[in-house]
């Protein structure tokens, strides 16, 4: 069970305020009766950081990276690792060990959890195609893409991606929301609502061309970060990844005309 709108309005209401406490005291509350509820564990890691209880946080997502890796979510795994070092360089984290010594070799969306919706989803998401990059890559290669791959943690607001910026980083969504924006005809007109599982900035990372839209979190959200230079990288190994892309940006060229197109004529032009 998904956390309820008033819960996650109550816990970004806190922090906004600054009122760590009481955000840990919710989430403290909620995970002791939904404690296999993954959104709830990823928030309450973030509210200790906040509260500065670094090390109660740490444990979490050790407990977390060390699931998704024995489960074959690589992607959700490595980015969890990434967060950790980010606060504690020294931890002994091993993603890459966690998913070689699983016992379990079948695919992600058979062995999650009936009540993780975001789990079973998976398996139709961006994710998959990354999973079965990453889980056939060595230990040498494996620590290589690690060290391509940026974690973000952005804050409900806060704007990501500004149109017309030349910056042409690619990100995917670990967890949270992001809303895709873009000015037509002195308007800001809403194109995309992109959750996790989802990635954004291909437009600037293949034509490298300036941003065509903005991308503002519409909740905490978690990030990987990957540059051209590492993408294109990647990419040279696994040619099915600029493919992916290349496909989600001639969908997203022509869901884009079609909104602005359906705005003009709510407007009567």
């Amino acid at each position: 069970m998904a956390l309820k709108d008033s819960e996650l309005i109550a816990i970004d209401n806190y922090i906004a305020r600054k009122q760590y406490d009481k955000a840990v005291e919710l989430l403290e509350k909620l995970y002791r009766t939904r404690p296999e509820e993954i959104q709830v564990r990823m928030k309450l890691a973030d509210a200790y950081f906040l509260y500065g209880r670094t090390s109660r946080a740490i444990v979490i997502l050790e407990e977390l990276a060390e699931e998704y890796a024995r489960r074959g979510f690589i992607t959700k795994a490595m980015a969890i690792q990434k967060k950790i070092k980010r606060f504690d360089p020294g931890a002994k984290i091993d993603v890459y060990q966690y998913a070689q010594e699983s016992s379990e070799k079948k695919p992600p969306a058979q062995t999650a959890k009936k009540e993780d919706k975001s789990a079973r989803a998976e398996a139709e998401s961006s994710f998959h195609i990354l999973d079965g990059i990453f889980s056939g890559l060595s230990r040498a290669e494996f620590d290589e893409l690690i060290e391509m791959l940026n974690e973000r943690t952005v804050q409900k607001g806060e704007t990501i991606i500004k149109e017309g910026a030349k910056d042409d980083s690619l990100f995917i969504i670990i967890s949270g929301r992001v809303k895709v924006v873009t000015s037509h005809k002195k308007r800001e007109v809403e194109l995309a609502i992109l959750e996790a599982g989802d990635f954004f900035g291909e437009v600037a990372l293949l034509t490298k061309k300036t941003r065509t839209a903005s991308i503002v979190a519409e909740e905490t959200c978690s990030l990987l970060e990957m540059s051209r230079s590492n993408f294109d990288v990647l990419s040279d190994s696994y040619p099915q990844l600029r493919h992916t892309l290349e496909t989600a940006l001639e969908r997203r060229a022509a869901a884009t005309v079609e909104r602005l197109l359906a705005v003009e004529l709510d407007e009567g032009v």
